[in-house]
């Protein structure tokens, strides 16, 4: 599974996209394909509270259980698996040196030469099932209870050059990424369906391939794992204050935000200019504060003042978060709003609002997760296509 370079990946997706007849043939992964399969069927299922039953009623279970099929020493992959979970890495997604019980950040190696070896544990599991914790317990927010939750979640590299991976191939798959997945509450049995992929014969790459789909089970998707790359590619997540020159990013994230017609009251998207001159205008109390991976803008976040005109209201700022359809769901929004609360903290706030539209229940859920509370709906608030439609009232005090 290896991750490969952009060189090998050919322009002409949508109109030389073909189908593939199916059966059983090679697959070679991509960095995001082999991410999300590490993620959901090797991560979640280790995390020990939902092996002890906790989760259950609302996330599922694992099919690691006690006097199961599976537990520690458990083979569940070929003897080049080994997968492990990472707090370590600077500047990563789940980086930190200790969880929020105290304990110190440290790898764990959850499958191991292709054995179940380790499970995430707070103080809580571990007691429970005999152990000490190895620093896996996590809060979004001081006042939420702190569970167990993975952070960097890799299978580590292995011997073979990417060129070789393709090479080694006669008739199979190329998926460099993926556009949807499922997989069922006990993160077993699974299915991937590729957006860009391509088809490999006698080791070299062809047309691409119209949406292969691999339907599988965590056994048989690692066991089959014959060939790792020896390149390994982390996603670096960096988050600081905008500048002028950031507008043209920030435009389009408007632009694709605005387009959906469903996370915003806006219904356009600002231009280039418009944004270089708002962010030229921003008060130092004021900020946009931006994520970027690889160098690149993948979202944003903005904070201002919620009257700029009465001081009377100089204590209450409002925020608004914008995040791309990529990458949403990876915890960059609460990354983000963790450096605008210290911001306005620093800033003399202490109380921020937010209106989200009713429909949002996405936005609104994490609000509530911030610690937000919803204190009432403004209705008919938002026209958007001629749509009618209320907006939730959110408040939270620092």
């Amino acid at each position: 599974m290896p991750a490969t370079s952009n060189r090998l990946i050919s322009p002409s997706l949508i109109k030389e996209g073909k189908a593939v007849k199916p059966g059983k043939m090679d697959l070679v992964c991509g960095t995001e394909v082999s991410g999300i399969a590490s993620h959901e069927s090797c991560g979640h299922p280790i995390e020990a509270d939902r092996i002890l039953g906790r989760e259950m009623s609302q996330a599922g279970r694992s099919f690691i259980y006690k006097d199961g099929p599976y537990w520690i020493g458990t083979r569940i992959g070929s003897d080049i698996v080994t997968i492990v979970d990472d707090p370590t890495v600077a500047n990563s997604y789940g980086h930190y040196e200790y969880d929020d019980e105290g304990i110190r950040a440290q790898r764990r190696f959850l499958y191991k030469n292709g054995v179940i070896n380790e499970f995430l544990h707070n103080r809580e599991t571990a007691a429970k099932l005999g152990t000490r914790s190895n620093g896996s317990s996590r809060s979004v927010n001081y006042d939420r209870e702190a569970i167990v939750r993975m952070a960097n979640t890799f299978l580590l590299p292995g011997d073979w050059t990417e060129e070789e991976i393709i090479e080694d191939v006669k008739n199979g798959i190329y998926m460099k990424s993926f556009t949807e997945w499922n997989i069922d509450d006990r993160r077993f049995n699974q299915r991937y369906v590729g957006r860009e992929a391509y088809l490999i014969e006698n080791g070299e790459l062809k047309h691409p391939v119209a949406r292969p789909v691999i339907e599988t089970t965590t056994e048989s998707w690692w066991s089959a794992v014959d060939a790792i790359s020896k390149r390994v590619k982390y996603l670096e997540l960096k988050t600081r204050r905008a500048k002028a020159k950031d507008a043209k990013s920030i435009s389009f994230i408007w632009e694709v935000v605005c387009a959906e017609r469903i996370y915003t009251s806006v219904d356009k998207a600002f231009t280039a200019q418009q944004e270089s001159e708002y962010i030229s205008s921003l008060s130092e109390r004021e900020a946009i504060f931006v994520a970027e991976i690889d160098n690149k803008i993948v979202g944003f976040q903005t904070i201002d003042l919620w009257s700029k005109i009465l001081t009377s209201f100089r204590h209450v700022g409002s925020i608004g978060t914008f995040i791309l359809p990529k990458w949403r769901g990876q915890g960059i929004s609460y990354i983000l709003a963790n450096q605008t609360f210290d911001f306005a903290r620093a800033n003399d706030y202490t109380k921020i609002v937010i209106y989200v539209r009713k429909g949002n229940e996405r936005a609104i859920k994490f609000y509530q997760n911030l610690g937000f509370i919803t204190k009432g709906e403004l209705e008919a608030q938002v026209n958007i296509d001629g749509i009618m439609e209320n907006e939730v009232f959110m408040e939270k005090f620092l």
